[in-house]
């Protein structure tokens, strides 16, 4: 008979872990974009949080639920460069985001998300 150690928190948390805020979309209080990781995915009604330390030292939770998923070439630039791409003339990665709608902010402190900030899905 094996032992094996129970998951520590941080490697619980890692396996929650599906993306990290995006930096070039706007972050407010009221919504935000994911960039989804490698080997993760969202859809719609997932519901995710992420946290925040206040310049105060302060840490706030922000809690939402995705309401829209897209899927794009980062490379391209015109629609037809889609055909270039499968080709393989045209070099490109597909890169996944969800736009999260902000649902609850604990405590009610309502500054945005930094980008690059690590989001989690929510559990119990």
């Amino acid at each position: 008979m094996t032992t094996t150690d129970p998951p520590s928190p941080t490697s619980a948390s890692l396996d929650r872990d599906v993306g990290r805020v995006l930096g070039t979309d706007d972050a407010t209080p009221l919504q935000f974009w994911v960039a989804i990781a490698e080997g993760n995915h969202l859809q719609l009604d997932d519901v995710v949080a992420l946290d925040r330390v206040l310049p105060s030292g302060e840490q706030i939770s922000i809690y939402g639920i995705v309401n829209q998923v897209r899927a794009r070439h980062e490379g391209a630039t015109f629609d037809s460069d889609v055909f270039l791409i499968a080709d393989g003339v045209l070099p490109a990665e597909v890169a996944e985001a969800a736009l999260v709608q902000v649902t609850r902010i604990v405590p009610e402190t309502f500054v945005p998300p930094l980008p690059g900030t690590v989001v989690r899905r929510a559990t119990d």
